[in-house]
């Protein structure tokens, strides 16, 4: 009897945290789940931008964004800041510079170091 006694006190205190810990848990999870639903509507919003922002764009050159975003990490197109690739951080030869100023402005330009899309 004597030896049941504190065990029952600290049972009964396990009991208690275990009851808090398990409310805590619920609040978490409830939070968990609106942040999900939060993120969710957020994306959706992006990806429904990102298809209006992409209606205009030919479909040859959105596939090529697209191959060339699946293998550059993300990132298919880069703007070209000062004769740099800001994709790469590579400076451009001054012969390519060239050719990209006296060439058509609608032409693609490729970055000849990282292969990504260069927006001027």
């Amino acid at each position: 009897m004597q030896d049941r006694e504190p065990l029952d006190a600290e049972l009964t205190v396990l009991e208690q945290r275990r009851e808090a810990l398990g409310s805590d848990g619920d609040q978490l999870r409830q939070a968990i789940a609106a942040q999900t639903a939060e993120i969710d509507a957020e994306l959706t919003t992006e990806l429904e931008a990102r298809r209006a922002a992409a209606a205009g764009i030919p479909d040859g050159l959105l596939s090529q964004y697209e191959r060339l975003r699946a293998t550059q990490g993300g990132v298919g197109a880069a703007r070209l800041v000062n004769g740099r690739c800001s994709g790469c951080h590579l400076t451009l030869p001054a012969t390519e510079l060239d050719r990209i100023r006296h060439g058509d402005a609608d032409a693609v330009v490729l970055c000849d170091q990282c292969g990504r899309i260069l927006v001027r």
